[in-house]
């Protein structure tokens, strides 16, 4: 996404009702990714949404080709991505430059004190988490844990290492001791 300019907002899986129509106005969002977990908390968002998009994305735990809610339109990204593959990347106009200072994500917090804030992380901090990879002689022949929700900015650090890198990341919805070891 960043590629062709578009920032992406990373959004705590808590945030309900309000909270997350609220978090939805404040980036524009246009399209959200999601899993079938989140179809039922998106659904009265996606209502007073009627100009955004909604992709499920698949996964082990969910099968079927659709949401049940009526209330959450939704593509199937299995059923887009061949399509996204088969763009010639280099063929598309060059895009405005990216300046160090635009947006490459926005992190919400999680809106206990208040609405849900939006962390703006640039081009420039998405660089700078990669020196990490040199303090810690990070190379090919790792791999990286990662435990913490996606939304949060030590988990986007570990996905752009990985990106960087091109190693593997290991993604666990919540840490458990026994499984690491």
């Amino acid at each position: 996404l960043a590629r062709v300019h578009i920032p992406t907002a990373l959004l705590h899986t808590g945030l309900r009702g309000s909270s997350l129509s609220h978090a939805l106005a404040e980036c524009n969002v246009q399209a959200i990714i999601f899993d079938h977990g989140s179809a039922e908390r998106l659904a009265p968002a996606a209502a007073k949404r009627t100009d955004c998009r909604f992709y499920l994305l698949f996964s082990l735990e969910c099968v079927s080709d659709s949401v049940t809610s009526p209330a959450l339109p939704t593509w199937a990204l299995p059923m887009i991505l061949p399509d996204v593959a088969r763009v010639d990347w280099d063929a598309l106009p060059a895009p405005a430059t990216t300046r160090a200072t635009d947006p490459l994500v926005f992190i919400f917090t999680s809106g206990t004190t208040g609405m849900p804030k939006a962390a703006k992380l640039t081009h420039v901090r998405f660089f700078s988490a990669i020196v990490i990879t040199y303090m810690f002689d990070l190379n090919s022949n790792d791999r990286l844990y990662c435990c913490l929700p996606m939304c949060h900015t030590a988990a986007f650090g570990a996905v752009s290492l990985c990106w960087w890198l091109g190693i593997p990341l290991i993604l666990a919805k919540s840490f458990s001791a026994s499984r690491f070891w």
